[in-house]
Parts: C-alpha cells; structure tokens; sequence
C-alpha cells in the first residue's frame, strides 16, 4: 500500500524506478554523478584548477591574471627548489627499494601507486 500510495503522489521509491523513467542516458548520468559527489564528497575536474578555453578557473571562480601569475610563480618555483629535489629522489628510491623487495603483485602495485601519485604532481607542476 506505501509503495502503490508513493508512486500516484508521483514519487519513486527507489533509485532503480526513478532511472527506470528517465531515457536520456545523459540524464542518467548526471544524476547519478550527482548522487556520487553528494554521497562519498568525491572530488570532480571542476574541484581543480583548470583552463578552459584559455580561462584559468578554480572551482566555479575566473581566476585574476595576478591569482594565475602568482600560481605559476609558486609551481615553477617549488619545482626548483632543492626541497622538491630531494622528495623527487627520495620518492624514486623508496618505490624502487620496495618494488626490488615485493613479494606480491600487491606490494608491487603499491610501489608503482605511489610513484605514479609523484609523476601526477611533477606533471601538474608543470602545466601552469
């Protein structure tokens, strides 16, 4: 009686009836890209700085030429610096260290993770 009741009221009573009546697939995924960042507070392409069509923006912002010039300032500058060496170093001889001593393809993975979560940085580094 509750699920016939919600459904004349026009409601769905589940996630599977409402994708069940949408037949945009676009729609579709919209909408349950929204229910993922509201449920696991994931972070999007637009959580990031990016350019779009020449436009620097973070977030929903534009940023200033001054905002951008002092980010890319501080970019190329921490990637000169002797700090930055010395992680790039240390990170490539600790992931090798541990992927010489794994065991398993776990602990391979895991070596390679952590190397690729470096070359992420080193490469956004390098794109201001």
């Amino acid at each position: 009686m509750r699920l016939w009741l919600i459904k004349k009221l026009g409601g769905f009573t589940d996630i599977y009836d409402l994708l069940e009546s949408i037949s945009d697939e676009k729609e579709k995924d919209r909408i349950l890209t929204k229910a993922i960042e509201k449920l696991f507070n994931s972070v999007s392409v637009y959580d990031i700085v990016r350019n779009e069509n020449g436009v620097w923006m973070f977030g929903d912002r534009i940023l200033t030429d001054v905002q951008y010039a002092i980010l890319k300032e501080q970019a190329e500058s921490f990637k000169k610096s002797f700090l930055f060496k010395v992680l790039d170093i240390d990170f490539k001889y600790n992931c090798n260290k541990k992927m010489r001593a794994s065991v398993t393809n776990h602990e391979l993975q895991i070596a390679k993770v952590v190397e690729y979560t470096f070359d992420i940085l080193k490469n956004r580094l390098s794109k201001f």
